[in-house]
């Protein structure tokens, strides 16, 4: 009988989902490795189910022998998965292979025998239990068997340690989470380390001529391991050819730039309040000393009050003072200069207390300059922009056009990171957890301070997985075990993503610090220039009302007195000038007289 498959339709019988192979005692072992959607070892159906009949007279060990004959012509992945059910005469035994056991590799246990799962007599009344068809393999655990895991030094996933020259330590927050969960699954956990040398892919495995891949997940398909991780995140590529399990973290791609230069001195003592600010600043100082000095040369005011005031310099020197904190010679005891000097010595004091709050921040936290945030701000800052070829095939597909393009392609992510310290001239795009773990242990200055830092915004996040052959029967099982160590808080998904907040802060310059940690801001002045306002108008308000009653009262006394008035000059700058000029005119002209008129005086 020729060989057919076919995929069972839903219902009880046959199971469903279930594919069935129909196969006679002629050629039970005949190669079956490539035929149908059933045997394809990228793609195993969930269950596999075949019907062997025999001759009537085959015995139980005749039976075993065929199962295990037709089992052996499968591949392993698709063996695990497969029951063989056997007809002989009116004798039915269904026999399933166990991939896992003491002493052999999980789910590669080639040329073990097959186990018999269920027997039953056809003509004897009775229902076939057709959940017993497929055990499930992994309910007890892996039984001892040995668990090949491949990976490659990523701190701080994985952190390589030479003990001596031939014996050589893992660390790291990935590889204790593989050894919990093959210890929950009852495995032994052997690790195979690839060579970060570069010299025939990269580690993580990518896909190289002739068909073939690199790294560990080379080693995943030339079957010398059974897992494989080390920060690996979701690919399509790979997707093609691998499983993942349950994420148990999640990274980024993000840019690393360096860290900006230290302001200078002067700058720090300066730039404590912005250029607008200064120049409010500069305004009202004008404003208060020109609204003083002209205030000063009212006549009915005493001279003593006007001393101060009287000259440009004297009232420039007086607002001076008061800005800066200190007192003047002489303060005036007039309603309406009164009321100007009360505010501008209000907003003097709340410019000063905002001046010295910034000026402590700034000293506390200094500021740096070329300060770079975002992606905009990293296209304006003229650095190169540097990756792995690998890491600018991923950037180039996301964001294609609207990121800034990348010019620099580096050997090894170590080069990157080695020439953004040297010469502060690129920035490079990479996995978030690897180079801050550098940035904590390698390279930092004398304070413990990093010497590169993170955008704050990511352009590319994955989540992080253990990665498997495609149709492993690993996975369910493996899967499961990741999620409850993690779910168990024995490995916290935030040690394996290396970016606490602490060093967020830290590393996010000291503009963000400063404005959380100054008390007073530039935005306070708007409530003292309101309030110099405010006390400009009720100056204006007095000096008019003041007018108004002097003219009342002129009115209200008699003609004579306001013609005498009348008749009396002012007492204002310019008459002082023309009496000033009149007694040199009369002194020149007549000297003797001007002399005796002294001596009189005297």
């Amino acid at each position: 009988m020729a060989l057919t498959a076919r995929r069972a339709a839903d219902g009880r019988w046959p199971p469903p989902g279930a594919c069935i192979l129909l196969r006679t005692e002629a050629q039970p072992g005949a190669a079956v490795g490539g035929g149908g959607p059933c045997l394809r070892p990228e793609r195993p159906p969930p269950r596999l189910l075949v019907l062997l009949l025999l001759a009537p007279q085959g015995a139980a060990a005749t039976q075993r022998g065929h199962a295990s004959n037709f089992l052996a012509g499968l591949h392993h992945h698709v063996a695990a998965r497969t029951t063989v059910v056997t007809f002989a005469g009116w004798q039915a035994s269904a026999w399933s292979w166990q991939p896992f056991g003491p002493g052999r590799r999980c789910g590669r246990g080639s040329g073990q025998p097959p186990q018999l799962v269920a027997s039953w007599s056809l003509g004897s009344a009775g229902r076939l239990q057709v959940p017993r068809l497929f055990p499930d393999h992994t309910a007890g655990g892996l039984r001892g068997c040995a668990l090949v895991a491949a990976t490659y030094n990523i701190p701080p996933y994985v952190s390589v340690t030479s003990l001596d020259a031939n014996t050589t330590e893992l660390r790291g927050t990935e590889v204790q989470l593989v050894e919990l969960a093959a210890q929950s699954l009852d495995a032994r956990l052997e690790t195979q380390l690839v060579s970060t040398a570069w010299d025939e892919g990269p580690p993580w495995g990518e896909p190289q001529p002739g068909g073939r891949w690199s790294g560990v997940v080379g080693r995943l398909l030339d079957g010398s391991a059974d897992v494989a991780f080390g920060g690996l995140r979701f690919s399509q590529r790979r997707a093609r050819i691998t499983d993942a399990t349950a994420p148990h973290a999640r990274d980024a791609l993000v840019w690393f730039v360096p860290r900006p230069r230290r302001e200078p001195g002067w700058k720090t003592v300066v730039v404590v309040l912005p250029c607008s600010v200064w120049s409010s600043v500069a305004g009202s100082y004008l404003l208060a000393s020109l609204s003083l000095w002209l205030l000063a040369w009212r006549r009915r005011w005493r001279m003593r009050d006007l001393s101060t005031f009287r000259s440009p310099c004297g009232s420039l020197l007086s607002a001076l003072l008061v800005l800066l904190g200190f007192s003047v010679p002489r303060k005036p005891t007039n309603l309406v200069m009164r009321l100007v000097f009360l505010a501008w010595v209000l907003y003097s004091y709340q410019v000063n207390s905002i001046y010295q709050s910034g000026l402590i921040s700034s000293l506390v936290h200094p500021g740096f300059e070329g300060v770079v945030s975002t992606e905009e701000e990293l296209a304006q800052s003229g650095l190169s922009l540097a990756t792995l070829p690998a890491v600018a095939l991923v950037y180039s597909r996301v964001v294609g056009t609207a990121g800034p393009p990348v010019s620099i392609n580096c050997s090894s992510l170590r080069a990157c990171v080695e020439r953004m310290v040297a010469r502060a001239d690129v920035a490079v795009l990479a996995d978030r957890a690897y180079p801050q773990h550098l940035a904590r242990t390698r390279y930092r200055d004398q304070r413990r301070r990093p010497l590169f830092t993170p955008l704050h915004t990511e352009t590319v996040s994955y989540d992080v997985a253990v990665q498997l052959e495609r149709g492993s029967p690993l996975l369910g099982a493996l899967s499961a075990a990741v999620l409850r160590v993690v779910q168990a808080a024995l490995v916290r998904p935030s040690e394996l993503v290396a970016g606490e907040e602490p060093l967020a802060q830290q590393e996010a310059g000291p503009a963000a610090l400063r404005s959380q940690l100054v008390v007073l801001s530039p935005q306070h002045l708007q409530g003292a220039a309101a309030l110099l306002l405010a006390g400009c108008v009720a100056a204006a308000a007095a000096l008019a009302a003041e007018l108004l009653l002097a003219r009342l009262l002129r009115g209200a006394r008699g003609d004579g007195v306001g013609r005498r008035r009348r008749r009396a000059r002012p007492n204002t700058h310019l008459t002082s000038l023309h009496g000033v000029a009149r007694q040199g005119i009369a002194l020149v002209a007549d000297p003797g007289q001007a002399k005796a008129r002294g001596a009189g005086l005297a």
